[in-house]
């Protein structure tokens, strides 16, 4: 099985500091609120790397050592156990998609593509072990689920505040909208098809469906000029078109007819 190689941080001088009060009483003094623990970030990132290929719960602190190819004692200078572990590597993984900068990297691309863009990056994370990552941190890791949550709600609340007023901005989206309600039924959707104990009640792939409620939710908001431009999209991106059609249109339709109304949800 082929392992990442990372650096193994020698002469760093710091001693291992296990499971023992006084060791985890010290690390807090010296390190207070740090979310990756002082961690390098290469060695985090392969960490994450490990969580998203082999299952979180899956992968024990010894297999992090084997596949990373340092010692317990680097590992332990500094996480004191698997929960700071799981703390350490979904804040970092947070960490590559803040807000500000996703807002500051998307400004010059229009709403309707934008939204489309976010659909088949979530679509993508569904396709491998994110899914099973979020649910065993949920079951497993209760305290660090909650911390992750309540970043990731501010995070969406931020670019969803975003899209809507460059959506007003543009012309694309209405502006008579619940923009509340809209971000919470959105929410709902996708936190019911990243739950994989939800996967055998659905028909379809939930990486499909999540780009049919993306289509649907841009369909809810969007005025003529949205729709039109969502159309024109779609006919200019067949591989778009394929993909999701690859599965019966029947459930969740990405494309209605031409006669049916034109806001729907």
């Amino acid at each position: 099985m082929k392992t990442a190689s990372v650096s193994e941080n020698r002469g760093s001088g710091k001693p291992p500091r296990g499971n023992r009060p006084e060791e985890t009483a010290q690390k807090e003094t010296a390190q207070p609120n740090l979310p990756f623990h002082g961690a390098p970030m290469e060695i985090v990132k392969g960490i994450s790397d490990i969580f998203l290929r082999y299952g979180l719960r899956s992968s024990s602190m010894d297999d992090i050592c084997t596949h990373l190819k340092i010692s317990k004692k680097t590992l332990y200078s500094y996480f004191s156990n698997k929960d700071e572990v799981v703390e350490a590597v979904m804040f970092y993984r947070r960490s590559q998609f803040r807000a500000e900068e996703i807002i500051k990297q998307t400004q010059d691309i229009p709403s309707v593509q934008l939204v489309l863009g976010i659909a088949e990056n979530i679509s993508g994370s569904f396709k491998s072990l994110w899914p099973i990552n979020i649910f065993d941190m949920k079951k497993y890791h209760p305290a660090i689920y909650e911390k992750i949550t309540q970043q990731d709600n501010s995070h969406i609340d931020r670019c969803m505040q975003f899209l809507f007023r460059k959506g007003w901005k543009e012309g694309m989206f209405r502006k008579d909208i619940d923009t509340e309600m809209q971000t919470e039924i959105l929410n709902m959707q996708i936190s019911y098809l990243a739950d994989p104990e939800n996967w055998p009640k659905l028909k379809h792939p939930a990486h499909i469906i999540v780009l049919h409620v993306f289509v649907n939710f841009i369909r809810s908001i969007a005025t003529p000029a949205g729709i039109a431009e969502l159309e024109k999209f779609i006919d200019d991106n067949p591989e778009k078109k394929a993909k999701v059609e690859a599965s019966s249109t029947e459930f969740h339709p990405l494309f209605r007819p031409a006669d049916m109304e034109e806001h729907t949800f």
